[in-house]
C-alpha cells in the first residue's frame, strides 16, 4: 500500500507529493471518478514512463473557474513516487463574468500575466502573455467566421518581431474542429509547420464548458469542440495517430478513456475524469 502526503505551500513550489515504495511498482491512480458537468480534475496516466499528469480546477460561488493547477507524479530513484506542480494560476473576471486576466507566479522572481480582450460581440480577439522576468510579450490575435467560430489564431513575439506563426481551423456541422494547420515563416517564407485532423463522438466535451478553453489551449485545442475526440492525427514530417475509447457517466459525459497509438495498438495513456 502506498501512502501519500500532500504539502500545499504558500511559496512558489506549491505541491509536493511524497510516497513510500509500492510493492508492485505501480503509480497511484485517481480513485475519484464522480459524474457531473463541472470538471474538477482530469488525470492522465502514461504507462510507458509510469507518470501521471493532473489538471485540477477550483470554482468560485458563481460556478466560474477561480484557479487551476497542473501537476505531475513520476517515479523517483528509490522505487517510490514524487510529484510536483506548476504554480496556481488565478483567474480574474469583469462585472460581466468575462475572463480579464490569468496570473501565474512562476518561481520567486517571475510573474506571468495573461490578458484577455473582447469585441462588441463578446468574442475574445486578443490574448497577451507578459513575463516580467523575460521582459517579453507574446500576443495571439483571433479571427472568427459568421458563426462566431475561431478560424485563425495569429501569434507574434515582441522580441522577435519578424517571426510570425498562425493557425487556421476548419469545423464540421457539429462545430467540432476537424482540421487545424499551423504556418510559420521561421525559414524565411511561410510554410506548413504542423497539421492535425480529428474525428469526434457525439458526447459532450467537458473542456468545452470551461471558458479557459474557448481559445486555443495546450497542444490539442481540446476546448474548441463540442464533442470528444474519437481519432486525432498529427503530422509534422511524421504521422502520429491517436484513437480514443471512452466509458461514459449516466448523463453522457466521459468518465474515463483509453488512448492508443496507431499503428501497433500501443497503449499511450489512461484518462480519468472527475466532476463536481
Amino acid at each position: 500500500m502506498t501512502i501519500f502526503r500532500i504539502l500545499l505551500l504558500s511559496s512558489p513550489a506549491l505541491v509536493i507529493l511524497q510516497a513510500c515504495q509500492k510493492d508492485n511498482n505501480e503509480p497511484p491512480t485517481n480513485p475519484a471518478r464522480n459524474c457531473g458537468t463541472r470538471l474538477r480534475m482530469i488525470s492522465s496516466h502514461d504507462k510507458g514512463n509510469y507518470t501521471t499528469y493532473f489538471c485540477s480546477f477550483n470554482y468560485d460561488g458563481n460556478g466560474r473557474v477561480e484557479n487551476f493547477v497542473d501537476s505531475i507524479l513520476h517515479p523517483d530513484d528509490n522505487g517510490g513516487y514524487i510529484g510536483v506542480s506548476s504554480d496556481i494560476r488565478r483567474v480574474d473576471y469583469d462585472q460581466d463574468s468575462r475572463i480579464t486576466q490569468i496570473t501565474e507566479r512562476a518561481g520567486p522572481s517571475d510573474s506571468i500575466y495573461q490578458l484577455w480582450f473582447y469585441n462588441a460581440e463578446n468574442l475574445i480577439i486578443k490574448n497577451i502573455f507578459i513575463s516580467k522576468l523575460e521582459k517579453d510579450t507574446l500576443t495571439d490575435i483571433y479571427s472568427y467566421d459568421d458563426q462566431k467560430r475561431l478560424v485563425i489564431d495569429s501569434f507574434f513575439e515582441n522580441k522577435n518581431k519578424s517571426l510570425v506563426r498562425y493557425t487556421t481551423f476548419r469545423y464540421d456541422t457539429n462545430d467540432n474542429v476537424v482540421e487545424w494547420i499551423r504556418y510559420t515563416n521561421a525559414s524565411g517564407t511561410f510554410q506548413v509547420d504542423f497539421k492535425a485532423e480529428a474525428t469526434y463522438d457525439d458526447h459532450p466535451n467537458p473542456f468545452h464548458f470551461i471558458a479557459l478553453y474557448s481559445i486555443p489551449y495546450f497542444g490539442d485545442n481540446s476546448g474548441l469542440s463540442r464533442n470528444n475526440f474519437a481519432n486525432l492525427t498529427y503530422s509534422n514530417g511524421t504521422v502520429t495517430q491517436y484513437q480514443y475509447e471512452y466509458k461514459y457517466c449516466g448523463n453522457g459525459w466521459p468518465q474515463s478513456a483509453v488512448v492508443t497509438l496507431e499503428p501497433g495498438q500501443t497503449i499511450v495513456r489512461n484518462i480519468a475524469y472527475d466532476y463536481y
